[in-house]
């Protein structure tokens, strides 16, 4: 499989710059995530199931999709939508959802908490990946608050293997 030569090079860099310890925190999975027969490789925190890359194969070669950081994390829902958190500050910040199809993840709608532009009513529904307040939705602060916890609660585990358990 392309991952496998993949996880080579990567894990042959890794290993010679970060300590066995850390390798066992951070972890991949391999899964056929929109059924056309190619498995993508995810790689993310095991205890927090996080996502911090994800990779998917076109023509042979191996494409990034995601590359997540610190105000930028994903995670995977129970209905196969990936979850991006996103924060510009305490003011703002949101909850994108992504539909993986045909090789690509495809923005859906987002959450957005903007209190830069509204203090009072500061939560928005946005249609567009953008984020631009003039073409959200506002929301009420108790259904967006629901919303937020339905989407937080949607999140499922994956099965990342650890990368010290990798063996070449």
């Amino acid at each position: 499989e392309v991952y496998i030569s993949f996880l080579r090079r990567k894990l042959a860099h890794l290993r010679s710059r970060v300590q066995i310890k850390t390798l066992r925190m951070v972890g991949y999975c391999l899964e056929d995530l929109d059924g056309d027969g190619t498995s993508e490789l995810l790689i993310g925190s095991v205890s927090e199931n996080l996502i911090y890359a994800m990779y998917t194969v076109k023509n042979d070669e191996e494409i990034r999709l995601i590359d997540a950081g610190e105000r930028n994390t994903f995670q995977l829902t129970s209905d196969g939508l990936f979850l991006n958190r996103g924060s510009n500050g305490a003011a703002s910040f949101g909850y994108n959802l992504y539909a993986f199809q045909d090789g690509e993840l495809k923005f859906q709608d987002a959450l957005v908490f903007d209190a830069g532009r509204d203090e009072q009513n500061p939560w928005f529904y946005a249609t567009t990946e953008t984020w631009d307040t003039d073409s959200m939705t506002p929301l009420e602060t108790a259904n967006a608050e629901a919303l937020e916890e339905d989407l937080n609660s949607s999140v499922v585990p994956i099965a990342f293997v650890p990368f010290a358990e990798y063996t070449t």
